[in-house]
């Protein structure tokens, strides 16, 4: 079952990081640990970083390890698929495997990586970076695992920045949540009533401003805020809804004033209950649209309800102003 946590923490690695000592959990892709490569010949163009997690948000989320992404089809579907799993060496060091379809991949045991201090227990946390072919992938993995547990949460965010930082197409940013106890569709069907959840999001967004003389920067940060849901399961003559919202977002311990509504969604008949819905909002005084999704974890609870909820959200304004886009995990009160 998923744990409750009162903090949360999700740094998305931008543009060129700094070199870093690492151990356990292998090297990077050659075999070698310590120093990471540089990824490009020049920093990310942080329009273009503003742009894709803007993409982001307004993309529809799909199943399975819940994956909301800039990179969709015609009808706005995220086609990542991001796959996600965590395990502790035999060094008591976290490492993490995570999979993109055939896009890129980072094994147990290679992506030069360094832990995210301040998480708070029992979370833990890592920055990879891997080469690939074009450019390089940037992810920030979550875990609650316990030294034996199977049954946990897993998730975080990723960048691509193409090794032509001018080819704004090909940058790719998104982000996932995913459980390892999915909630039985089966026992979805008979639920009668309604159940709350609450917890915590945590995400990346961008702020334009301009100065002065009108030349205009994108701010790009993490942020964390609170996440409010509830499902009405109906009479048991369907699978019903889930709506709800965030709130009390931060950034770096200081209030934004900006809070996004999770609209109305229809709990679907296959992928563990998974969802998806509009979410529109507001940040700084800037109008916000975008979409949402997740699905249900945890069996076995007394009243037979789901003990959590876990997915993704993003919010947009035009012109790329303001950008949200984020995961949560939230869980039954």
């Amino acid at each position: 079952m998923l744990k409750k946590h009162t903090t949360s923490v999700l740094v998305l690695a931008i543009g060129t990081l700094l070199a870093v000592a690492l151990s356990g959990c292998g090297g990077g892709g050659g075999g070698s640990m310590g120093t990471m490569p540089d990824p490009t010949p020049e920093e990310p163009d942080t329009s273009n970083l503003a742009d894709v997690i803007g993409r982001a948000a307004g993309a529809r989320p799909v199943a399975g390890s819940v994956t909301q992404s800039s990179n969709v089809d015609a009808n706005g579907v995220t086609l990542d698929r991001i796959e996600v799993a965590a395990q502790y060496d035999e060094t008591n060091v976290l490492c993490f495997s995570i999979q993109n379809g055939t896009h890129w991949s980072i094994g147990f045991d290679e992506g030069d990586r360094r832990p995210i201090p301040g998480l708070p227990s029992p979370w833990k946390g890592a920055v990879m970076e891997k080469r690939v072919s074009g450019g390089l992938v940037s992810v920030v993995a979550y875990s609650d695992i316990s030294q034996s547990d199977t049954d946990y949460l897993a998730g975080g965010a990723w960048l691509f920045v193409p090794d032509d930082v001018t080819n704004s197409a090909a940058y790719v940013a998104g982000t996932f949540a995913d459980g390892t106890d999915p909630f039985r569709q089966e026992d979805i069907q008979p639920l009668q009533g309604s159940a709350t959840y609450r917890g915590r999001t945590m995400g990346t967004y961008s702020l334009k401003s301009f100065d002065s003389t009108g030349i205009a920067s994108f701010e790009i940060d993490a942020f964390n805020g609170v996440i409010s849901l509830m499902a009405d399961f109906g009479d048991g003559g369907g699978l019903g809804t889930i709506s709800g919202s965030v709130t009390d977002v931060e950034v770096d311990d200081e209030v934004l004033e900006a809070t996004l509504n999770l609209g109305t969604a229809a709990i679907g008949s296959s992928g563990s209950g998974f969802f998806e819905g509009e979410a529109t909002g507001d940040a700084e005084g800037l109008t916000l649209a975008g979409r949402w999704g997740g699905q249900f974890f945890g069996n076995g609870q007394a009243d037979g309800m789901p003990g959590a909820v876990a997915g993704t959200f993003g919010g947009h304004s035009t012109d790329n102003t303001a950008n949200f886009v984020g995961a949560f995990g939230a869980h039954k009160q």
